[in-house]
């Protein structure tokens, strides 16, 4: 059987800072990979880099346009590369949570994490899967996009959830949601005033 090659990819542009993703990388490198052939991902707008982080360079985009970014650069930069071939799986992480807990997500077609701090938000912060299924993703997105622009209409709002929405409706069978609870609340961290802590109770 082929061994996984996995992209994980994090977009840092506006009000998502650079420093919050440096912070959460150490944690996304031991807990997300688990010694799996991981590439790490960085789109920014700004000068600095990280160190063991491909950094693309990509212009900012104002909310609520942030997905038409997330998506369309992840899959203009997988064509680019020629990267659908190359990886196994592609994963999106949003710049200001870190995994924090040891899981296996690769044993599902399609994951996605439902946060219990916010219920509307099923999924949008962290997805990915098998890079087919990721490409589906993004095709569904441009189609959409398509209609939407060619009929005149407004762009939806909730963008993460109207896109990871239609997935989950045309690929139900692929998609596994992962709800965390307030019990157990250590397979993501968001970045907050306790993340330090956090972080050094991880490891």
């Amino acid at each position: 059987m082929k061994p996984n090659k996995i992209a994980l990819f994090t977009i840092a542009v506006g009000k998502d800072s650079i420093n919050s993703v440096c912070q959460n990388i150490p944690c996304n490198k031991k807990y997300f990979g688990q010694n799996q052939d991981v590439d790490y991902f960085l789109f920014t707008n700004t000068e600095k880099k990280i160190k063991d982080v491909v950094n693309i360079p990509c212009s900012s985009s104002p909310w609520p346009y942030t997905m038409l970014l997330k998506n369309s650069s992840i899959y203009n930069y997988l064509d680019k590369i020629n990267g659908w071939d190359e990886y196994t799986h592609v994963f999106f992480i949003d710049a200001d949570f870190g995994i924090g807990n040891k899981y296996d997500f690769f044993q599902h077609d399609f994951v996605l994490v439902k946060s219990c701090w916010n219920d509307k938000n099923n999924g949008g912060f962290f997805y990915g899967g098998k890079t087919e299924c990721f490409k589906q993703l993004c095709e569904l997105f441009y189609e959409k996009i398509q209609f939407h622009y060619e009929n005149n209409l407004p762009v939806p709002c909730d963008l993460d959830e109207f896109y990871l929405g239609l997935l989950r409706e045309r690929y139900a069978e692929k998609n596994h949601l992962i709800e965390m609870n307030r019990q157990n609340n250590t397979l993501i961290f968001h970045n907050n005033e306790t993340i330090d802590e956090r972080i050094q109770k991880l490891f």
